[in-house]
């Protein structure tokens, strides 16, 4: 069964995917980065050649839509997220019709 794991190569991240290569998955991972020196670090140095990696936003359906079909991903762990809110921007001006 295929898994997508979502901010793979965050701390925690790292650890799923350290889980399911012992179980002898071969992970998708969807990340924003495309270092994975961490998942290196906590996994093992051979670890980030036995996933599957795609470098992406996690609020592009398309590129979400684009790796389930192409992997035939049949489960996500979602942990994609923010470190600090000072990271997002919020939009406190309200819409604009578009023109």
């Amino acid at each position: 069964m295929t898994t997508l794991v979502t901010g793979a190569f965050g701390c925690v991240g790292a650890w799923v995917i350290r889980g399911l290569l012992a179980a002898g998955e071969r992970p998708v991972v969807l990340d924003l980065d495309d270092d994975p020196w961490r998942v290196r670090m906590i996994a093992g140095l051979d670890a980030p050649s036995r996933v599957v990696s795609v470098r992406g936003d996690v609020t592009d359906r398309a590129i979400l839509g684009r790796v389930v079909r192409e992997h035939g991903v049949r489960r996500l762990i979602h942990l994609a997220a923010w470190q600090s809110p000072s990271a997002v921007r919020t939009s406190t001006g309200g819409s604009t019709p578009a023109s």
